[in-house]
């Protein structure tokens, strides 16, 4: 997500510093997507699904590597 002209992101809402981007897409009834509406419940988030039914997350490298993998993610 960009606020104010700065990249944070979507799970621990910190400012994401250069070269620690990182796109991720998760299914929309993932834990992190759940997790990531109830800590923003009464903002004006909008989160775009994607065609195949996944949503684009913007994350720090450290929320990255915490997040779960599915097996056909891995291999890719």
């Amino acid at each position: 997500m960009i606020r104010n002209l700065v990249r944070t992101c979507d799970l621990c809402h910190g400012e994401i510093l250069s070269g620690k981007y990182r796109q991720r897409n998760a299914d929309k009834l993932s834990p992190e997507i759940t997790m990531i509406l109830a800590a923003n419940e009464g903002r004006d988030l909008q989160l775009i699904e994607l065609p195949d039914g996944s949503v684009s997350l913007d994350t720090c490298l450290e929320c990255y590597t915490r997040m779960a993998f599915t097996h056909s993610q891995l291999l890719n």
